[in-house]
């Protein structure tokens, strides 16, 4: 696989995830809760993953004896519970938006815990993207329903708890040799496992219609098997941080296709807010890329 073929790979993982926020929305309205969705995702995609990766030869079993497995396995189970909480009172596009803020946290995390720079660039960033926060999620105005404050709450702990993720990921690259697609496989499979138990708190609702059907199935192969397996075929030509740039697209692809799908629109506040946390995003990842 040459350079160019790896980028394309990357892009199309990033076109799979941004489809993925108003798939999740759809299914959210279809009469799924969240914690049902999250299993069954999450329970769904293991079977082909698993497939895949003890196609390709590899030993699973020893990468259960990681010490930082367990820890990305709640972080998993606890982000994508919060996603899709959050995700049940507000739009695909706010959420893909603040989502995709964890690459601010990461960097900010990093630079905490990882000992890395955090100068002026990130700085200003993250200054942006608190007042393009503020323009998305209040319009301008200062007075927020208790939905929208507490599901804005909910996302941007998603955003936190994924740049929690990278940081630990991250760790576990500089200490430890491991299979990425094996790792990754025993991630899902982890989240789908963690799930379970809350079910018995927060009661399971099978899917009962062909839209609920579909987002569970759709979410599963085409949102987490298939993208997974290709973004670290991608990776294997591409440094990390340049594959953090070219998935800028994710939340773009989210926002187009929360308005063609899901009829969303954003006023030009908002939009002058989205834009300014998609500068942001960039600026981190670009002054990234430059120490690449």
């Amino acid at each position: 696989m040459d350079r160019r073929e790896a980028i394309l790979l990357t892009l199309l993982t990033a076109f799979l995830w941004g489809t993925s926020f108003p798939a999740v929305s759809l299914g959210l309205e279809s009469g799924l809760n969240p914690v049902s969705f999250v299993f069954l995702r999450f329970g769904v995609a293991s079977i082909p993953m698993l497939f895949l990766s003890i196609a390709r030869g590899k030993d699973m079993m020893s990468i259960v004896s990681n010490k930082y497995l367990l820890v990305l396995g709640i972080i998993n189970t606890f982000s994508f519970i919060l996603q899709f909480e959050g995700q049940v009172h507000a739009t695909a596009s706010l959420s893909a938006l603040l989502v995709n803020m964890s690459a601010l946290v990461a960097a900010a995390g990093s630079a905490l815990f990882l000992g890395e720079t955090f100068g002026k660039v990130k700085t200003a960033a993250v200054s942006i993207a608190l007042v393009g926060v503020f323009f998305l999620t209040t319009n301008g105005n200062i007075t927020i329903t208790r939905e929208e404050t507490f599901s804005s709450l909910l996302l941007g702990m998603t955003a936190v708890s994924w740049g929690a993720y990278v940081i630990v990921d991250k760790k576990m690259l500089e200490k430890c040799r491991v299979d990425a697609l094996g790792m990754t496989t025993w991630i899902v499979l982890l989240t789908c496992i963690f799930t379970a138990p809350m079910l018995l708190f927060y009661g399971f609702t099978p899917p009962l219609n062909p839209v609920s059907w579909g987002t569970v199935l759709y979410t599963a192969l085409l949102n987490t098997a298939l993208p997974y397996a290709i973004y670290q075929a991608g990776l294997e030509r591409l440094s990390a941080t340049i594959s953090s740039i070219i998935l800028l697209v994710e939340p773009v692809v989210a926002i187009v296709f929360s308005s063609l799908i899901l009829g969303e629109r954003m006023n030009v506040v908002q939009l002058a807010g989205a834009t300014m946390i998609l500068c942001s995003i960039f600026m981190v990842s670009f002054s990234e890329g430059r120490r690449d």
